[in-house]
């Protein structure tokens, strides 16, 4: 499918099923975590600016403003650009919201403390990955942290469907690479990038309170994580 009607499709899901990135936020929830972690960990630094590369519905952008990050995002699709950025004004936040690419990110070179690109990465082919990376760590100010995630060991033949119309055969979500871990940690390579820690899981909701709730929620994870998609995470700073 050409480059062009996936962007269509994006944009289909971001501004007309919106209510359908709830279920990308508990993986939100964690990175979000991640980084209030990290700055209060190397606090006090002036440079709290995050960059949310494919920012899907902005909830990631509008938490991270709420706790006074200063929140900038890019997505491929201008209508997305549009809608999230009047979300976000009658929620009285601000967030600098343009449409941008993961190869050739618009932003000044050192601008960012955090980048986040979180399932991303998958949907671009190997050209475009390399190039990702080096804008990651273009626009990351040294010491500065990025945070993605990827769908684990995702088997893209599997996945793929047929058009009844044009007989086209094409990934429904347009993934182009499948990762592990290993593959994962082996995109900083060489890239002034050094690995902090990767992680696999399925990211649920945070679990309740009480002990016999989150031992259940143990045990319900342990069975989400060996039969439903799971999640691989990387975390990674530039020295």
């Amino acid at each position: 499918m050409p480059g062009e009607n996936y962007e269509r499709v994006w944009e289909y899901w971001e501004c007309s099923r919106r209510e359908d990135y709830a279920l990308q936020h508990p993986r939100l929830d964690f990175i979000i975590e991640m980084v209030r972690r990290s700055a209060r960990r190397r606090a006090p630094v002036a440079n709290k600016r995050v960059l949310d590369i494919g920012f899907g519905d902005g909830y990631l952008l509008k938490t991270l403003c709420r706790l006074g990050f200063e929140c900038h995002g890019i997505d491929i699709s201008l209508r997305n650009v549009e809608t999230t950025t009047r979300e976000a004004l009658r929620e009285h936040l601000k967030l600098n919201l343009k449409t941008g690419e993961a190869a050739t990110i618009p932003f000044e070179t050192e601008t960012f403390r955090f980048v986040v690109a979180a399932e991303i990465l998958e949907h671009l082919d190997y050209e475009q990955l390399r190039s990702a990376v080096k804008e990651i760590v273009r626009v990351l100010i040294h010491g500065g942290e990025a945070f993605i995630t990827v769908p684990y060991n995702e088997n893209l033949e599997m996945r793929k469907v047929i058009c009844p119309k044009c007989l086209e055969v094409f990934h429904p979500s347009g993934h182009l690479q499948t990762f592990d871990e290993t593959r994962v940690r082996s995109l900083t390579e060489g890239l002034g990038l050094r690995t902090l820690r990767t992680e696999t899981k399925f990211y649920t909701d945070s679990p309740p309170s009480s002990i016999a709730a989150r031992g259940a929620m143990r045990i319900f994870s342990s069975f989400l994580d060996r039969n439903f998609p799971r999640t691989t995470f990387l975390h990674a700073m530039k020295d």
